[in-house]
């Protein structure tokens, strides 16, 4: 730059004809100032070209991550829901489990009170002991069908909370859910148990009657 502006500083004589001063003809240093002032408005052009894309590229970036963002904490509150939902059917299943031997103990009193004839009698605790196999055949298919969505839907919750797990923001949220996923899973077991338990008390109380309806016979006989 400084080989441009070099010879600017020594005087530029004009030529005198007569009275009258004649321009001198524009410089080489001149035009070769015009042309480093033309080159650095050019470059000046670019920088602020790459300024405005460094810009936009940024601005995409953040509302990127505020999308994501937004989509994960909805991913989350959608997967609670579901827990929630899930969590209120096994509390009412487990209600159901724990009245139903009170349930079963009234209805047969009820029956029993209600008929005088021995074969009648028979007929009612062998009818009971089929509709109470049925019911738990019914219940053992609902807790094994239950059993196979709580598998499936944990191993895709756990997946998913693997992948948002990623995220440091998440980690409290994510490790609610992992603890109510266990809470759950400890409950269908429970459910297992419990349903197994009723049926050797029901299978025992069929086998009571049996030898009731029996020696019954044998009287009226």
């Amino acid at each position: 730059m400084e080989d441009s502006f070099s010879g600017l500083d020594t005087p530029i004589k004009s030529q005198q004809i007569g009275k009258t001063q004649i321009p001198p003809p524009v410089s080489g240093q001149f035009s070769s100032l015009l042309s480093s002032a033309s080159i650095m408005n050019h470059n000046l052009e670019n920088l602020e070209s790459r300024v405005n894309t460094c810009n936009s590229v940024y601005k995409l970036a953040t509302d990127t991550n505020e999308i994501r963002q937004k989509e994960q904490t909805q991913h989350i509150n959608n997967i609670q829901e579901f827990l929630n939902n899930l969590e209120s059917r096994l509390a009412h299943i487990e209600t159901y489990l724990k009245e139903l031997p009170e349930r079963v103990h009234t209805e047969a009193a009820k029956q029993i009170q209600a008929k005088s004839n021995f074969e009648d009698m028979k007929m009612l605790v062998e009818m009971m002991d089929r509709e109470l196999s049925d019911r738990f055949d019914n219940l053992e298919n609902i807790i094994e069908e239950n059993d196979k969505i709580m598998t499936k839907t944990y191993k895709k919750l756990k997946n998913e909370m693997d992948q948002i797990g990623s995220i440091q923001k998440n980690e409290i949220e994510v490790g609610e859910i992992q603890n109510q996923l266990n809470m759950i899973e400890q409950k269908n077991k429970q459910m297992r148990s419990m349903v197994e338990t009723l049926k050797d008390s029901v299978t025992d109380i069929s086998n009571t009657n049996s030898v009731k309806t029996t020696n019954g016979s044998k009287i009226y006989n």
